[in-house]
């Protein structure tokens, strides 16, 4: 099931292996113990599993060590609990992992096994354990279906932007920026695009200077419009399309606050980049703004830029590697 990666691999400088083999290294720093990051992993991992199933887990796991030599089914669920749990988090002592808590995950999902066998067990136990047994599980239930339902609400209607306390997200993201905000679609590019008939011109494509941002572009534009990243790190979007077929045509680049990185990855690569009025992305009203670059005649750059893997693909080497 795996040869496709290993194939694709072979003859792509195995970049997938480099780029996640990185992460595990100090990226050509000195090497030096950060246990800040250490500790923030543990407390992370155990947010986003909540402490109140994160402590069981973790019982479960100590269980499954101690009985993994008298049942084999608890050696194995030890075994590939433990590699997963441990090995993300050792590595966060020299290299900054940041928020990634999720990649403890598989390990956690086991160790679910053993803590649906132990509710069970407790359930039918003394009245006493199946009593605070029940209401464990109870206010958990309660507690997750009212947060992500208030949450998911929001993030669709902004409704906490005109009746909710405002200072909870100004503590968390500044005076002007609501977070939720990023899990809205931006379908507010494809009406932009339509109206100004960019749509239908095969002579445009689309682009942005941030990967991420050129995933929600892609999205919003369902697919319809070539697209490619000005960034030194354009992830797995350097290989959807050939930047070569793309050569005298121009692009809508869309930017977040990206003005210097407009200046320095975007122009040495058109003959002219005029800035058109911005995108309103709405929500409760307009709530987010875009910036919008009409990029005229795509071209390689006169000076080098290695730095760029669109600039590497265009002189015929591949986008990473040698």
């Amino acid at each position: 099931m795996a040869s496709p990666i290993i194939w694709w691999n072979a003859h792509n400088n195995w970049v997938s292996f480099v780029f996640q083999g990185a992460r595990a290294t100090t990226n050509g720093e000195k090497f030096k113990l950060h246990f800040d990051w250490f500790f923030r992993s543990i407390l992370g991992q155990s947010l986003y599993l909540l402490p109140w199933i994160w402590f069981p887990t973790i019982r479960q796991l100590y269980i499954s060590f101690k009985l993994r030599k008298q049942l084999l089914v608890y050696s194995f669920i030890f075994w590939m609990a433990i590699l997963p749990i441990v090995f993300f988090t050792i590595v966060t002592l020299w290299s900054d992992l940041q928020y990634h808590f999720h990649w403890q995950a598989p390990g956690y999902m086991m160790l679910f096994i053993p803590l649906g066998f132990g509710v069970d067990r407790c359930l039918n136990s003394a009245p006493k354990q199946a009593r605070l047994t029940r209401r464990w599980l109870n206010f958990s239930i309660v507690f997750t279906v009212l947060t992500i339902g208030v949450l998911a609400t929001h993030m669709v209607t902004g409704f906490w932007t005109a009746y909710g306390p405002k200072w909870l997200v100004h503590k968390f993201h500044g005076d002007t920026v609501d977070p939720t905000i990023q899990g809205v679609d931006y379908t507010d590019i494809m009406t932009r695009f339509q109206k100004d008939g960019w749509l239908d011109d095969p002579h445009i494509f689309a682009g942005a200077p941030r990967w991420w941002l050129t995933g929600k572009v892609d999205w919003a534009l369902k697919g319809k419009k070539d697209i490619i990243v000005f960034d030194p790190d354009p992830r797995n979007l350097a290989y959807l399309v050939d930047p070569k077929t793309l050569i005298g045509k121009d692009a809508i680049v869309i930017g977040d606050k990206h003005q210097p990185f407009i200046d320095m990855n975007v122009k040495p690569f058109f003959d002219g980049v005029t800035q058109l009025p911005d995108i309103q992305v709405m929500r409760n009203g307009p709530e987010y703004t875009l910036q919008v670059y009409y990029c005229k005649n795509f071209h390689k750059p006169v000076e080098p830029r290695m730095d760029l893997p669109l600039y590497r693909q265009l002189i015929g080497l591949p986008p990473f590697g040698k």
